[in-house]
């Protein structure tokens, strides 16, 4: 369903995109924050002009994106097609507004 292109192209932009681009939220989630985490470091160590603390940040940020494209390149998608199986609700439900006054309306969730 997806492409290839398309999950490198945004695992090299995006924090964990090519991951969320295929469907896998667990590891679009990793990435995401393993990413900005070293991010903020090599920025800070950047702008307190620790030289070899950036060097070394840098260089795990270059790696760690190096390793998502990879990882999203060779991964299946995580999106399948089919049919639904599964059940619907539809319930009634009533909501306050700010000025206190009630509104009437329904929910509706399917599950499959």
């Amino acid at each position: 369903i997806c492409n290839d292109y398309t999950a490198v192209t945004l695992s090299v932009l995006v924090p964990g995109g090519g991951m969320f681009y295929r469907g896998n939220r667990l590891w679009g989630s990793i990435y995401y924050q393993i990413d900005n985490g070293l991010a903020y470091i090599t920025l800070k160590n950047l702008a307190e002009k620790k030289n070899k603390k950036t060097a070394y940040c840098f260089g795990a940020l270059i790696t760690v994106k190096a390793i998502e494209v990879i990882h999203s390149s060779f991964m299946r998608d995580d999106i399948f097609t089919g049919e639904i199986a599964g059940n619907s609700t539809i319930l009634p439900t009533i909501a306050a507004e700010n000025d206190g006054s009630l509104r009437a309306g329904f929910t509706a969730a399917l599950r499959w």
